[in-house]
């Protein structure tokens, strides 16, 4: 099979438009497993304050 230079630079350009793509898609889905994992960790803080207090006002 013979191929032209333009035909290469288009086929060379499809897959790094493709590898973009899926770099954007694995950045994305990191960000949002970074952010469910903050504000994860933030509820614990905070239902840990609250029980906290919830059992200082039972036991005081």
């Amino acid at each position: 099979m013979d191929f032209s230079v333009d035909e290469l630079y288009y086929y060379k350009n499809l897959s790094m438009i493709s590898i973009l793509r899926i770099r954007e898609k694995i950045v994305a889905t990191v960000i949002i497993i970074i952010l469910i994992l903050a504000i994860s960790g933030l509820l614990m803080i905070l239902s840990t304050i609250y029980t906290n207090r919830i059992v200082e006002y039972i036991l005081y």
